[in-house]
């Protein structure tokens, strides 16, 4: 296990049905992915809750391509990333619709 200090935020929880909300305090995940391409094919995310318990979300595909971080932008692309800010009125570049989704 590597030692080095880290420092790692983010933001999430679990927030109940009566507006309640149970914060996160820290996340380890435990990931299956495929070799040719990384694509996430499942396991599990560890968190630890603000109040120190643990808590374990079980993750699986919906099916056998797995999931692909990168249509999110998280590994970043062409000089970008994910939740970057871009301007109030960006041009993305869109070239189709997606009315259809």
């Amino acid at each position: 296990m590597d030692t080095a200090w880290q420092r790692v935020e983010f933001q999430g929880g679990v927030r109940h049905g009566n507006g309640r909300k149970e914060h996160f305090a820290a996340l380890v995940p435990e990931l299956k992915v495929r070799d040719d391409n990384r694509r996430v094919l499942g396991r599990t995310l560890h968190f630890t809750m603000n109040d120190g318990a643990a808590r374990a979300i079980e993750i699986r595909p919906l099916s056998e391509t797995g999931f692909h971080l990168g249509t999110g932008l998280y590994p970043g692309f062409d000089g970008h990333w994910n939740g970057e800010w871009r301007g109030r009125h960006a041009d993305l570049g869109l070239t189709e619709e997606a009315s259809f989704l």
